[in-house]
């Protein structure tokens, strides 16, 4: 840490991590889901919903992989339905014109 930096101004802006890939981020950069009744995950774009949250990069392959190896299961503490396409097509439905920052990015292949 620089000498200069004040140590007050890090909690500023909070970091979490993606289920899928592990990245650290900004909080305001990763799209957040939290676990309902019978396993479901609901879109969360204002990030203040209650009850147990979880934060995906908005990339279809983090997506995916949150969905492999019970990562999600051990995020919520629960059996989670498994629905990558669902949560991103409810991330992109919700954001509407996908503000930039947000938009879900399709993997480049070749």
């Amino acid at each position: 840490m620089a000498k200069d930096a004040d140590p007050e101004r890090l909690h500023d802006r909070p970091e979490r991590t993606c289920i899928g890939c592990g990245r650290k981020a900004p909080k305001r950069r990763l799209l957040r889901f939290v676990a309902r009744e019978g396993g479901t995950l609901e879109f969360d774009p204002q990030q203040t919903m209650q009850g147990r949250g979880g934060y995906l990069c908005p990339e279809r392959r983090c997506f995916q992989d949150a969905s492999k190896k019970r990562r999600m299961a051990i995020r919520y503490r629960r059996p989670i339905v498994l629905d990558p396409d669902g949560w991103l097509e409810a991330a992109r439905k919700e954001l509407g014109a996908e503000p930039a920052g947000t938009a879900v990015q399709e993997p480049v292949e070749g």
